[in-house]
């Protein structure tokens, strides 16, 4: 799966601010890494839109979830 940093300024904005919430609640830098790296993906494979789930089909959401080691 895709792990690459999404080149869209709304998702990058939105990703930004996760890190930051991560590292003010203290999490492990191995923990950030993981938890920014999903963002990462989930961003790729639904096109940057994730601050509107609703526009997620929910079947495509349950193909994704299969693919997850």
């Amino acid at each position: 799966m895709n792990t690459t940093m999404p080149n869209d300024p709304q998702f990058n904005n939105y990703y930004r601010k996760h890190l930051k919430l991560l590292k003010l609640g203290g999490l492990q830098p191995k923990t950030i890494e993981a938890y920014s790296r999903a963002i990462r993906r989930i961003g790729n494979y639904f096109d940057c839109r994730i601050d509107n789930p609703v526009s997620i089909s929910t079947s495509s959401w349950r193909f994704w979830r299969r693919k997850i080691p």
